[in-house]
């Protein structure tokens, strides 16, 4: 039978705040996104009105930037935390422990 010391307790008190903290933010990022259900953002037009020198770079930030917003900020966020994560593995040393 294991003992349960007050470091064991420290550990699952900062746990459950963690994950109380990552909850609410989940939450209120649901209720923002149910609350806007139209996610149109407008495009300004460009000075010339001839839509044959549109190039294609052009037409994908156009797309990127009003049709795909969500998933481009999801993607971001995933990128980002992939690089956290890659920084914090770098950053271990051969024990495993942090420096």
């Amino acid at each position: 039978m294991r003992k349960i010391t007050w470091e064991h307790v420290k550990l699952a008190v900062f746990w459950l705040l963690n994950l109380c903290v990552a909850l609410i933010f989940l939450l209120a990022m649901a209720v923002g996104i149910g609350v806007n259900r139209q996610w149109y953002v407008p495009v300004m037009q460009p000075a010339y009105t001839d839509t044959a020198f549109e190039s294609g770079i052009v037409h994908i930030g156009r797309e990127l930037f009003t049709t795909y917003v969500v998933p481009f900020e999801v993607l971001s966020l995933l990128l980002l935390s992939a690089l956290v994560g890659a920084i914090y593995l770098a950053k271990r040393d051969v024990g495993g422990d942090l420096q």
